[in-house]
């Protein structure tokens, strides 16, 4: 009796997925940031464009050679994307890093900036929103990279701490490339990678700005010349000048008035009388106007009670006209003596 043979073959099919993007043989993007200079301890917007090095990684993402895209999107916790700043057509996004070392009086760090593909003729996209990816490149290419342009750093704060500082590993967003599987499942593949500033590094330095302290005279008045509250009388016109030899020219500059007799601030520009009754003050207060009538807030150095100051001439001043003029806040005005000190301070911007 014979045996009946049987035979069984396998047949194993194996899945090869050729030229799926993948991170093998790549650069990691960790830009730096340099040509930040000097920046002020009182500033409110002041930007400096920075130098990006380097400017460009050529493979971020490897083995894409079939037909894809490469796209970034703002991603991660380094940026803020509520606290930001709209300002000249660009977006600046708080950065959230830790800055080193730790200051008493810290300044707040902004950032803009723009992204295209490796390529020269690419397009460059500005990043002014959180929530859009932007598509860099659409089409075939084994390594795929990206360039990061037009940075632009801004700092605000009042008060600052002097110093150097730095702030590391700034996580920008996601870089994304995407192939097409070559196996006969076919469909798509992608790979990814952070964007990274792995520093970013900046001075806080004072101004070496001077401002000079005039002495301004109102005309004497009687006190039966005010009949309602809220009247001035006596308006004079004076100018503040600030000499800046070691800035820009045509930098740009705010500035704050404080009561050197009162902390408090209000939005109506009245100093206070610093002559008590007692000592022969009387009740009327100073009032202070632009050359257009428009009241200079009074309060501490603080940015929400800045005014513009003006821009910085050839000859490294820049001058501010204003006016002073008696204010009777209530009814009767008493005879008496009237004493006003304000203290002025400059705010880059």
């Amino acid at each position: 009796m014979r045996n009946p043979l049987l035979l069984s073959s396998f047949v194993l099919f194996f899945s090869l997925d050729v030229n799926a993007c993948n991170t093998t043989g790549t650069e990691n993007p960790n830009f730096t940031l340099s040509n930040l200079g000097n920046f002020k301890t009182n500033a409110n917007n002041q930007r400096v464009t920075a130098t990006t090095t380097p400017d460009r990684y050529g493979t971020i993402i490897n083995n894409c050679n079939n037909a894809g895209s490469n796209s970034f999107q703002i991603n991660g916790t380094s940026l803020s994307t509520s606290d930001i700043i709209n300002l000249n057509g660009r977006t600046y996004y708080r950065v959230n890093t830790p800055q080193t070392p730790v200051a008493a009086s810290p300044a707040q760090i902004y950032i803009a900036f723009s992204v295209k593909d490796n390529q020269d003729a690419a397009a460059l996209y500005p990043v002014n929103s959180s929530t859009t990816s932007y598509n860099l490149f659409t089409g075939s290419s084994s390594s795929r990279g990206m360039r990061l342009e037009q940075v632009s750093v801004l700092i605000r704060g009042t008060n600052l701490t002097s110093g150097t500082y730095s702030m590391s590993n700034i996580v920008l967003g996601t870089y994304t490339a995407t192939g097409t599987r070559t196996s006969s499942g076919g469909g798509a593949v992608s790979a990814n990678k952070n964007i990274t500033i792995s520093n970013l590094s900046y001075t806080i330095s004072p101004s070496t700005c001077v401002v000079d302290s005039p002495n301004i005279t109102l005309p004497s008045m009687r006190s039966s010349d005010f009949s309602s509250a809220n009247q001035i009388g006596g308006t004079t016109s004076f100018t503040i000048t600030a000499n800046c030899p070691n800035d820009a020219v045509n930098t740009s500059y705010s500035a704050t008035i404080t009561d050197n007799f009162s902390s408090a601030s209000n939005l109506n520009g009245v100093l206070t009388n610093s002559i008590s009754a007692s000592a022969g003050g009387s009740n009327i207060k100073i009032k202070l106007t632009d050359t257009s009538n428009n009241t200079i807030p009074i309060g501490p150095l603080l940015l929400e009670n800045k005014f513009t100051f003006g821009m910085l001439n050839n000859s490294k001043t820049v001058t501010k006209s204003l006016q002073a003029a008696y204010y009777a806040e209530t009814l009767p005005v008493t005879v008496g003596l009237v004493k006003s000190v304000a203290v002025l301070n400059l705010i880059y911007d």
